[in-house]
């Protein structure tokens, strides 16, 4: 199911019909439409340490009742602009493109995966960040970019998880003399890490629908594998895959390969939610 929703302009009827923003007003349409889909846990009650949902996920995620968040990941990482110059893998960017743009290019792709004990949540937002002259000429309003996707997913349907990391940079005397200092961080980085987190999962019961999610993330002195949140998502998504093998393989065994994912959740469908603003 995909819906996208369109800015209406203020000042309308529908500004007057209610308290509620038209975001809340997007939100609970959303919700109506994921929640109208079953689902089931692949955890007992107690099996497994939750983490307590925060402001966002409650308003964000249509959890059901007992459901709770086992691992989240979130990232902030900026776009590429071209293939040689300005790219994730220079160690110059964002910095000078947003000098050279006033902050208006380049995009940051920032997001959220949390995953719970009945589905996978992806919220990803898309924006540029002007410079506070924009405002000055009173032209914000015409540079700023705002997108964001919302998607969801029973944790039957998750096919594949991957966290990758690539490590840039040189290791010489003025980067080692730098390391850590404002000048060291933007434009000699000893070492530049950037982490991508990917998730491929089923848009529906039988399969033939693939939905991918990517949350990235970049940091200027050390290696973001190991951080604990990484950690922590990577351990619980192995989880959820060895519970979905042990699932499986029973009907497997009676002769039915496969039949017990795609029964158990019949007529259940992946959901992508989308907003342009």
């Amino acid at each position: 199911v995909s819906v996208t929703f369109d800015q209406v302009p203020s000042g309308t009827l529908l500004d007057k019909l209610g308290s509620e923003s038209k975001f809340d007003r997007k939100m609970s349409f959303c919700h109506a439409l994921m929640s109208a889909a079953t689902r089931r846990s692949l955890f007992t009650p107690g099996e497994e340490e939750t983490l307590e949902p925060t402001k966002e996920e409650k308003v964000l995620f249509p959890m059901a009742a007992g459901e709770a968040p086992l691992a989240r990941y979130s990232g902030d990482i900026a776009n590429d602009l071209d293939p040689l110059c300005c790219n994730k893998k220079r160690t110059w960017h964002p910095g000078c493109c947003l000098c050279c743009t006033c902050g208006v290019k380049p995009m940051f792709s920032t997001g959220t995966m949390t995953l719970t004990t009945t589905s996978l949540y992806v919220f990803q937002e898309l924006s540029n960040k002007p410079f506070v002259c924009w405002q000055y000429l009173s032209a914000k309003s015409l540079v700023k970019k705002y997108d964001w996707q919302l998607m969801w997913t029973p944790l039957e349907h998750v096919m594949s998880a991957s966290v990758d990391t690539t490590i840039v940079g040189r290791d010489n005397c003025i980067t080692r003399c730098f390391k850590g200092s404002f000048m060291g961080d933007n434009c000699c980085p000893l070492n530049k890490s950037i982490l991508t987190v990917n998730v491929k999962a089923k848009s529906n019961p039988a399969g033939d629908g693939i939905l991918m999610a990517e949350i990235g993330n970049t940091h200027m002195s050390k290696s973001l594998r190991m951080e604990p949140e990484v950690k922590a998502f990577r351990q619980q998504i192995a989880r959820v895959q060895t519970q979905l093998t042990a699932a499986v393989s029973p009907a497997a065994n009676n002769g039915n390969p496969g039949g017990d994912s795609v029964s158990a959740i019949e007529g259940v469908k992946s959901q992508e939610i989308g907003s342009r603003i």
